[in-house]
């Protein structure tokens, strides 16, 4: 503080050089908005993950849906519609969905399968072929799998996609309203662009509903197909909700600091300029802490994530905590023309203490955020911390120098004349809250002592003169610290009861409170992605819609090891116990001549029973034409697979970039992980392979990878947790030097924090991924209020003022940060982020409730410690 007024150009230099430093640097600044950015690097799931990345070919499909009520008609619709997309020396769309030139892949499908698999289909035509003699009778009808579902097996079983054997063109559901073609970019999309693609695909389909007099619906994931374009919808949501919060911290403010310097300087000239002037240093500090965060955090190469993007609006809520503080007290404490110096030392003992207190106990409560293995947090707890300390620093260095030229410029300069023509700027009765209190020190000589602490009353309480202070000193006629305002010893009890009662009960329902592992409804919502999604799920059967977690292994021979240990460990028990498939390019591609020769004689075999003499199919005699010209086709092979010449789409999953083969194992669960707690089984089942020689390898999937995070974030929490109460505990008991009022603070906080879960308990709340975050932060922020409260009734009770002159002064501001801090996330609950908005929820409510049950405990130690000395003073000498 005396640096701000002694050296007010240095300080306004130093931090204008930090804000260009920072805002140079903050192009530099790392962002990972994927899961990965919540793990270490050193995870074996994310090292496995990037290995991947790096090898595999990655080309997100685009899905195009159409809706209608005929379906015939809207098959010739998709077809006049995204046929022509994918022709031309530059296509937009490239698919072999789309595209038929790809006859090769089919004639060669049968040879991607197994042994195994071809002499099940051998088996299955034999058997079909028995059954279509009239005189047969099956013995065993279910000892055999029927025909056409291995057709249908031949048809969709793939390699990581339905891409192998002979895939429909489209998909469609059974009733045949819905019908789903899906596409990777072409080289026209690539360069025009997703908005021009679909806006030429709209007016196309307007005019092709128009010509035919159709009624076909066409839903895409154009917009959100690349990771990118994701990613960036995402943060445009979150995005929105800073700016929410932000505004509603800014509004909040501006009211506050009108209703305030309208209650404290109401009769000085100017009053509304000092209003403006006050309020552009406040947001300025503000706005100048998230720069500088930013900057330090570019400039120490941390990576902000998943849940460092909500900070922005928090952190503007919580910062104007102590730009709050400071401007309440000052502006409480300010006489016009009296000694900055002595105004400063008033400031510092009255509010800087308090202030200190609680960024310490705060950054406590936050180290288990910090110390985190899970990046999450760390990253949250890091800047949330590098925030405050910003902040704090700021507030008594830039801000304070701001202040007092604010004031220095709309204060006459001091003199007896000066006092006597503004002692009535602040009526006595608007500033209970002086250094020494008008009712009189305790003192055993009332005497002298009562004439002093008169004078020193009218030299620290703006607008009250000496006389008016002897006055109102010689009429107060009860005894220091015993009067009207001690309650009864049977109020004191309700009280006590009440708040245990309060406390328990908050404490059995917060215990109610389940964790929940799904991600499915957390997930951003938009009305597209709804649309797109929900019918997509309609058409997707189920081999395709179940993703499998994959492994890459650095050679061949090493894969075929592998595969033989998967195979093993399943059979044993031992793990893969949950695996219905595993595919791999060792069961794929012939290994050598001799398993190249034993396939071609089942598909001989096959189509000997396919066929007649003449060559006629004797099965799929309803598929059309092309495709039964397709299934002829499959069973002409005499060689091998050339690997030069498979489609795109093919190549793109089975080698890299530069044409190796990718030797990856990829495992099928036996149902669909449809949410993460049937992750966390498949996890322990099926994550990790441990070879005879020790070798460990790691597969990798998006289920794996949520999984993985949960399972750290349900360690970690725990520990979290107990290190956030073990260090607000320490932090109050160094702020306070008492055991006693140490635990009270505590309580009143933790009580608060529990009262938070009850009420919201009964309305289904839940703790997950995103809003566990809120915990820490909850006790680090709600004991911030706390121990203002705390210091401001021991700060009365030093000088025998009542419980009202505390509601009067400090009650309010701690009420104005509250919200300001609430605030803060305010926006959050206002965006299509299902998770981000629990987590506001949980913040907005946890800081009301904690703000509430500390007022009431704070109040309740007030009584009990008046009521302690009462006894005291009235007990005989």
């Amino acid at each position: 503080m005396l640096l701000a007024h002694h050296r007010p150009v240095a300080v306004v230099g130093f931090w204008v050089l930090m804000a260009l430093v920072s805002l140079a640097l903050l192009p530099r600044i790392n962002y990972d908005n994927s899961l990965y950015g919540l793990l270490s690097d050193e995870e074996p799931l994310v090292v496995s993950a990037r290995s991947l990345e790096g090898r595999v070919q990655s080309a997100m499909s685009l899905g195009f849906i159409f809706e209608g009520e005929d379906f015939p008609v809207m098959l010739d619709v998709a077809d006049s519609l995204l046929a022509p997309l994918a022709r031309g020396p530059e296509p937009w769309l490239a698919s072999i969905e789309l595209d038929n030139r790809a006859p090769y892949l089919y004639r060669k499908a049968l040879l991607m399968l197994t042994s195994a698999e071809l002499e099940m289909l051998v088996e299955a035509s034999e058997q079909e072929l028995l059954r279509q003699n009239p005189f047969y009778f099956d013995i065993e009808p279910d000892s055999s799998a029927n025909l056409s579902e291995m057709l249908q097996f031949t048809s969709v079983h793939a390699w990581l996609e339905h891409a192998i054997g002979l895939p429909p063109r489209y998909r469609t559901t059974p009733d045949g309203s819905v019908l789903v073609a899906e596409a990777f970019a072409g080289p026209a999309l690539r360069s025009q662009g997703e908005q021009a693609m679909l806006a030429m695909i709209e007016a196309r389909l307007d005019s092709i509903n128009t010509a035919n007099g159709t009624r076909v619906e066409l839903y895409s994931n154009l917009g959100n197909w690349q990771p990118s374009s994701q990613i960036a919808a995402v943060n445009r949501i979150v995005l929105r909700g800073s700016q929410i919060s932000m505004l509603a911290v800014v509004l909040l403010l501006g009211f506050y600091l009108r209703f305030l310097v309208r209650q404290r300087l109401h009769a000085l000239p100017g009053r509304k300029r000092w209003m403006f002037r006050l309020f552009g240093a406040i947001i300025a500090t503000l706005f100048l802490t998230l720069l500088v965060t930013m900057g330090m955090a570019s400039a120490s190469g941390w990576t902000l994530n998943l849940f460092s993007v909500p900070l922005l609006g928090i952190m503007l809520g919580v910062n104007a905590d102590y730009l709050i503080h400071l401007v309440s007290s000052r502006l409480e404490l300010y006489r016009p023309g009296a000694n900055p110096i002595m105004m400063i030392a008033r400031l510092s003992a009255k509010t800087g203490k308090g202030m200190a207190f609680s960024l310490w106990t705060t950054g406590f409560a936050m180290l288990g955020l910090i110390f985190s293995g899970f990046l999450g947090f760390q990253s949250f707890g890091g800047l949330f911390l590098m925030a405050l300390t910003i902040n704090y620093v700021l507030t008594f260095t830039l801000f304070m120098a701001w202040v007092n030229r604010i004031i220095a410029r709309g204060t006459p300069a001091f003199s007896s004349e000066t006092e006597t023509r503004h002692h009535s700027y602040v009526p006595v009765d608007e500033i209970p809250n002086a250094e020494a209190s008008i009712s009189g020190q305790r003192a055993s000589n009332a005497g002298a002592e009562g004439a002093a602490a008169s004078h020193q009353s009218a030299e620290t309480e703006p607008g009250l003169t000496l006389q008016t202070a002897q006055a109102r000193n010689s009429t107060d006629t009860r005894s220091p610290g015993v009067g009207r305002h001690y309650p009864t010893t049977a109020r004191i009890r309700w009280q006590l009861v009440f708040l245990l009662l309060v406390l328990a009960g908050s404490l059995w329902s917060a215990s109610q409170v389940t964790f929940t592992y799904s991600l499915v409804d957390l997930e951003p919502r938009h009305q597209l992605s709804d649309a797109f999604a929900s019918r997509y799920s309609q058409a997707v059967n189920f081999l395709d819609a179940v993703e499998p977690s994959v492994l890459l292994l650095p050679d061949l021979e090493t894969a075929r090891l592998a595969l033989q240990e998967i195979e093993s460990q399943r059979d044993s028990g031992q793990a893969f116990t949950r695996i219905h498939r595993i595919e791999s390019l060792v069961h794929r591609i012939p290994a050598n001549s001799n398993e190249l020769a034993e396939r071609l004689t089942l598909i001989r075999a096959l189509e000997n029973v396919w066929t007649d003499d003449a060559g006629a199919l004797r099965f799929a005699t309803d598929w059309p034409a092309a495709e039964q010209e397709i299934l002829r086709q499959s069973l002409r092979v005499d060689d091998g697979i050339v690997t030069d010449s498979l489609p795109y789409r093919f190549r793109q999953l089975l080698y890299d970039s530069s044409g190796n083969p990718l030797n990856l194992i990829a495992l099928y669960p036996d149902n669909p992980i449809l949410d993460t707690p049937d992750a966390l089984e498949f996890r322990a089942d099926a994550s990790r392979l441990v070879m005879e020689d020790g070798t460990e390898y790691h597969f990798v999937s998006t289920y794996l990878l949520s999984s993985q995070v949960l399972a750290l974030l349900r360690d970690e929490i725990p520990a979290i947790l107990g290190l956030a109460i073990l260090g607000m505990f320490i932090g109050t008991w160094m702020a306070f030097g008492q055991l006693s009022t140490a635990l009270w603070t505590s309580l009143a906080t933790l009580g608060g924090f529990a009262l938070t879960f009850a009420l919201l308990q009964p309305f289904g709340f839940q703790l997950h991924l995103y809003n566990v975050v809120a915990m820490p932060l909850l006790i680090g922020i709600g004991i911030d209020s706390t121990i203002h409260l705390m210091h401001a009734a021991e700060y009365a009770l030093q000088r025998g003022q009542s419980w009202r002159e505390v509601s009067r002064t400090t009650m309010l501001y701690v009420f104005a940060a509250s919200l300001t801090t609430a605030m803060g996330f305010f926006g959050f609950l206002w965006i299509d982020y299902p998770g981000i908005q629990d987590l506001a929820l949980l913040a907005v409510s946890g800081t009301v409730c904690i703000l509430l049950f500390s007022t009431a405990s704070v109040y309740t130690w007030f009584v009990v410690q008046q009521h302690r000395r009462k006894r005291v003073d009235s007990s005989p000498v």
